[in-house]
């Protein structure tokens, strides 16, 4: 069940990349990362009521729906910073997301040593 709870956020994250392109067809680049806020909201009290009500079937849905969030996000983001921002500092606003996201990642992974904060037994 681990694997699945861990893996289901790639794959929400392939069905967001996968819908971006027509949600910025129809609603342009503000208009999908406004909308995508609610795939937020909603993954965040599946997995908040979740844990509340003991069930890991909302935990993997949540984390299904808030890997389609990040989908939406890594691919509209960049679109939309490149469109508001001024040509001196375009290219930077570009890359800096992406920047972030791999700090991210990183203090992710350092953080979730069991040397550093030790070990959640029974998790599930």
């Amino acid at each position: 069940m681990w694997s699945v709870t861990v893996s289901i956020f790639a794959i929400g994250g392939l069905v967001g990349a996968i819908i971006v392109s027509p949600l910025v067809k129809l609603l342009g680049r503000k208009g999908t990362l406004l909308l995508n806020n609610i795939f937020a909201i909603v993954a965040s009290l599946m997995l908040a009521l979740g844990e509340v009500a003991g069930s890991f079937e909302m935990l993997i849905l949540g984390r299904f729906v808030i890997g389609v969030d990040a989908g939406i996000a890594l691919s509209a983001l960049p679109m939309y910073l490149g469109e508001i921002s001024p040509k001196q500092i375009r290219g930077a606003l570009g890359q800096i997301h992406s920047i972030f996201i791999c700090v991210g990642v990183f203090t992710g992974q350092v953080m979730g040593l069991p040397e550093l904060l030790g070990q959640v037994s029974g998790m599930f």
